[in-house]
């Protein structure tokens, strides 16, 4: 969470930890996704920024960064949320998960559009990263 929220850190860093979150959450399940519920307003605050068009807090990333490299990011975390949030959306509703899928209805129904994934699952065939090895 650290690199994610210090302005200092490289987009390319940022987004590579959320691949990294991503691909624990696949081998991590519930332990990951009680982790990634507590983080849940981080997560959903950049993506509801990303639905409005607007950039993350100053705080987080560096204002030097160009608009493209912000959106590249915000699309990332976005994914994460999609895909887990998907994933988790049978979990009865009294399970810590499924915080996870009703934060991604949350985000649909106030009109994030969820794109085909770029950055996140890729240890089951998800789309592809320009940060792979």
């Amino acid at each position: 969470m650290r690199i994610m929220k210090d302005p200092a850190e490289a987009v390319a860093s940022k987004i590579a930890a959320v691949q990294i979150l991503d691909f624990l959450m696949e081998v991590g399940h519930l332990a990951m996704a009680h982790a990634l519920v507590s983080q849940l307003k981080f997560f959903t605050g950049i993506a509801k920024r990303k639905g409005k068009k607007r950039r993350p807090p100053s705080g987080m990333i560096s204002p030097g960064v160009g608009d493209a490299e912000v959106h590249q990011f915000m699309t990332a975390v976005c994914e994460l949320m999609d895909r887990w949030g998907r994933q988790y959306e049978a979990a009865p509703p009294a399970a810590p998960e499924a915080e996870l899928a009703a934060a991604r209805t949350e985000l649909a129904t106030g009109g994030l559009q969820f794109e085909a994934p770029v950055y996140v699952g890729r240890v089951s065939g998800g789309g592809g990263s320009q940060f792979e090895a």
